[in-house]
């Protein structure tokens, strides 16, 4: 029997034509076996690319412990602690141990599961002008994980559901986004929301509502803050180009809008004004160009 230590001493002889010969001693060692290792402490939810330390009590008739750590890991140990860096790994895997007597005998093994987490979602940095519509963000991460999206970088209450920035005011905005996979949230990425400054509505625009076919007439808008250019569109076949917010015509056959834009520095754009035109052949009896 194996199931205590110790050593056992059996004796053969043989009989040959009914003699008995002398007896020879036969001796069975049966070395002592460690017991399994008790509970293996270390954490068991962690990411990628950290170091961890794993241990146990110490086993008694144990004189060394094997590890086997999940592939990709590194790390030896022959004593009942082991560090282990923890390389670019995601799922769930085992840690084992066993303790071997100074005799090499292996006790039962030990096993702990641990739970890779996930790499961080990547992002996109997004950019509107002010006022303009909003989507909500968007962050792509692994098959199957959920996201959740944060206003903090760390701590704080996450949402599963994706938010969409307010563009009301100009300025960033930070967003931070994790992922969870089999129960284990990744680290968090920041998406930056850019909001830039959209030049408010130009004010009226000056000029003649009436105007003489052919004849040349000036257009404006008092200057709006925040712009550094305008763009206006004429009636079909009228002339003129400008960036400034005023404009020189040449009037052209066709009645329609007279639109300007502000134009921001980013190239956001101000609401338009627009003025209602008429072209005339109405006599100009004052030479100012404008139908008498």
């Amino acid at each position: 029997s194996t199931a205590t230590a110790g050593t056992v001493t059996y004796y053969v002889s043989q009989t040959v034509s009914g003699v008995e010969s002398g007896r020879s001693a036969l001796t069975v060692t049966v070395n002592i076996t460690p017991a399994q290792p008790g509970v293996i402490s270390g954490n068991t939810n962690f990411l990628v690319n950290t170091t961890q330390t794993y241990s146990f009590d110490s086993v008694t008739d144990a004189s060394s412990y094997i590890w086997t750590l999940p592939n990709t890991w590194t790390g030896t140990s022959t004593t009942n602690s082991i560090t282990a860096s923890v390389n670019a790994t995601t799922g769930i895997d085992t840690i084992k141990v066993v303790a071997v007597s100074a005799t090499g005998c292996v006790s039962p093994v030990q096993k702990l599961v641990v739970n890779f987490a996930p790499n961080a979602p990547t992002t996109t940095d997004v950019t509107y002008c002010q006022g303009q519509t909003a989507t909500p963000l968007t962050a792509s991460g692994d098959t199957g994980s959920t996201l959740n999206w944060y206003t903090v970088a760390t701590g704080g209450t996450s949402t599963t559901t994706e938010p969409t920035p307010s563009t009301a005011t100009a300025g960033t905005f930070t967003y931070y986004v994790s992922q969870t996979q089999n129960g284990v949230e990744s680290e968090r990425t920041a998406l930056t929301v850019t909001v830039n400054v959209s030049p408010a509505q130009p004010g009226s625009i000056l000029g003649e509502t009436g105007a003489l076919i052919g004849t040349s007439q000036i257009y404006s808008v008092s200057s709006v803050a925040n712009a550094t250019s305008y763009t206006w569109t004429l009636p079909n076949d009228w002339s003129g180009t400008s960036t400034t917010n005023t404009i020189s015509t040449l009037v052209g056959t066709a009645s329609g809008t007279i639109s300007v834009v502000a134009v921001g520095p980013t190239g956001c754009l101000s609401p338009a004004k627009t003025l209602e035109v008429t072209a005339s052949t109405a006599p100009d009896t004052d030479g100012d160009g404008i139908p008498n």
